[in-house]
C-alpha cells in the first residue's frame, strides 16, 4: 500500500495548523504549499528555514497523533476524548471523570476509542461519529481514518522532536 491523496485530503494542509511530514531528505519537519498531480504525486514545500524544493509523494510521511493521545492532555489544557464525547452526547454530563485502561471514565459510564471498528463506544455500544467529531480529529490531526501510523505511511508525531 502506498500513500495517496485520499489519506490526506481531509486534513488542512496549510496555514499554522496545517499538518505536517517528514521528507527523507530533511530532518526537520516540512508543510507542503501545493500538489501537483502529474504523473507521479509531486509536491512544492518550503522548510523551517524557508527553502522551496519539490519533491515525490514517495519521499513523505504525513506527521499524525496516534489514537492513544486521545487520552492525553493537550497543549491548550483539554484532553481530547473529553472534548469529543462534549461534541457527540448532550446526556449524559461529565461532572468528573478519570482516564483509565485507555478509557474515559465517569460516573457508571465508559467512552472509548475502538481501534478494530474505527469507531467510538459507550457503554460498550457504537457510537456513531458526527461531523463535529471527524472535523475534531482532522484539525488536531489524529490517525483516525486509515490507520496509517500502523502501515508504515504516516509517522507518529509524539514521537518526532
Amino acid at each position: 500500500m502506498e500513500l495517496e491523496l485520499k489519506h490526506i485530503q481531509h486534513y488542512e494542509l496549510s496555514g499554522d495548523n496545517g499538518l505536517k511530514f517528514k521528507h527523507e531528505n530533511n530532518t526537520e519537519p516540512i508543510q507542503l504549499d501545493s500538489i501537483l498531480l502529474k504523473c507521479e504525486w509531486n509536491f512544492t514545500f518550503t522548510d523551517n528555514k524557508g527553502n522551496a524544493d519539490v519533491g515525490l509523494f514517495s519521499q513523505i510521511k504525513p506527521l499524525l497523533l496516534p489514537m492513544s493521545s486521545l487520552y492525553t492532555e493537550m497543549e491548550d489544557g483539554t484532553v481530547p476524548i473529553v472534548e469529543i464525547y462534549k461534541n457527540m452526547f448532550v446526556f449524559p454530563r461529565i461532572k468528573e471523570y478519570k482516564i483509565e485502561d485507555g478509557c474515559l471514565k465517569f460516573d457508571k459510564h465508559t467512552f472509548e476509542w475502538v481501534d478494530e471498528f474505527r469507531a467510538f463506544s459507550l457503554d460498550g455500544d457504537t457510537a456513531y461519529i458526527t461531523i463535529e467529531v471527524s472535523d475534531y480529529l482532522d484539525e488536531n490531526h489524529f490517525d483516525w481514518r486509515y490507520g496509517l501510523i500502523d502501515k508504515g505511511l504516516a509517522l507518529d508525531k509524539t514521537k518526532i522532536k
